[in-house]
């Protein structure tokens, strides 16, 4: 099985290429192999990692790009988190906030940040009615 994964542009920009088999019999389990390595620079979870920081970015702006780079960076203990959170997270029914911790920011207390446990909130992206009309406005 190839899995070619577009760009914004919808030229391709990585093709992975797995070797998918049955374990155990009828029912099993399904092993997946990777066989050609992707090489572009931005595929599958990297993809939600830059769109998540640039969300810091919109949502924060000063308060989050003037930390020190190695607090924000993907390889931070924040990014860890974020990533341990994305494990968790089972799609568009998902109805909890997700708390992604640590990050010390002198931003304001408001729903998508909690500075006194420097922690951030993602909200339910698929809440309707009054919450989903009130989130939108506090953009």
């Amino acid at each position: 099985m190839s899995v070619a994964r577009p760009n914004t542009s919808d030229r391709i920009q990585d093709i992975t290429t797995y070797k998918v088999s049955l374990r155990d019999g009828p029912g099993g389990q399904l092993d997946f192999e990777e066989l050609l390595v992707g090489v572009g620079a931005l595929c599958g979870s990297t993809f939600i990692n830059h769109n998540f920081d640039k969300w810091m970015i919109r949502k924060f702006g000063d308060f989050y790009t003037g930390l020190d780079k190695n607090l924000r960076d993907f390889s931070s203990n924040f990014f860890s988190q974020f990533e341990d959170q994305k494990k968790g997270f089972s799609g568009p029914q998902h109805s909890r906030r997700i708390p992604v911790f640590p990050i010390q920011m002198a931003a304001p207390r408001s729903p998508s940040y909690d500075r006194r446990n420097c922690t951030v909130y993602l909200q339910p992206y698929a809440v309707t009615g009054r919450r989903h009309i009130q989130a939108a406005n506090s953009r």
